[in-house]
């Protein structure tokens, strides 16, 4: 019996199509399982401080937040305003007045979305600028003045 080579080849043809068929078969039970959307808010970072205040800038740190999966990002409010989104643990407040009141609070943010509660308000004071001492020594006549201012005063 002689052989045909074009039904060995369509036989081989046919497997393979049909093994690739069985394999992805397959693949489509695996589809069946559905991962569960993260909707658990991050708890509030905690121990916010002001670590260095001056009279025009303040700067904040506060402990990591934790969270089910990830915290992403922080908001820094400054008096009731977000003025910053980060992911550090700190944020440097710039181009206070001295002397003036500040009120922060910050909240984290995970990446589904979800935002925890507001963290404690913390109260910061910027400092006073000190001035400085604004006498003007004018010694030009050096060692000769304290003689001299004696003389105005006998004489004068």
């Amino acid at each position: 019996m002689k052989e045909r080579p074009i039904v060995g080849l369509l036989s081989a043809l046919f497997m393979c199509i049909l093994l690739f068929f069985i394999a992805c078969d397959k693949d489509k039970s695996d589809d069946t399982v559905a991962i569960a959307p993260d909707v658990e808010a991050p708890l509030p970072p905690e121990k916010l401080e002001a670590v260095q205040v001056t009279d025009s800038s303040i700067t904040v740190t506060w402990k990591a937040s934790k969270d089910n999966i990830k915290v992403v990002q922080y908001a820094v409010y400054q008096d009731s305003v977000e003025v910053v989104s980060d992911s550090i643990i700190s944020y440097v407040a710039k181009n206070l007045k001295p002397a003036t009141e500040y009120i922060f609070a910050v909240r984290a943010a995970d990446a589904a979305g979800n935002n925890s509660k507001f963290s404690e308000q913390i109260k910061v004071l910027t400092e006073a600028i000190i001035a400085e001492d604004t006498i003007v020594k004018n010694d030009s006549i050096g060692g000769f003045s304290s003689i001299l201012r004696l003389t105005v005063v006998v004489l004068g």
